[in-house]
């Protein structure tokens, strides 16, 4: 799923994309990121700051992000 905001000022909207294909690991002992497994067995640490990790197991983020780390 993809969807965007805008921000306060009212300028350009960052669009965020929901993951549902990946399997949450563990979290840094830091509480900083979040390691998650792909389908292919890639670990993969994601930014708890620009990451949401929800109730129903997905994982929302920037698109930029998920094209970065190879999520989508």
């Amino acid at each position: 799923m993809t969807r965007g905001f805008r921000d306060e000022n009212g300028g350009k909207a960052e669009v965020l994309v929901d993951i549902d294909d990946v399997a949450y690991v563990s979290t840094s002992r830091s509480g900083q990121a979040y390691l998650v497994r792909d389908a292919d067995d890639r670990d993969i640490w994601l930014p708890v700051s620009l990451v949401e990790k929800n109730s129903d197991g997905t994982f929302t983020m920037p698109e930029w992000l998920a094209k970065e780390k190879r999520l989508i």
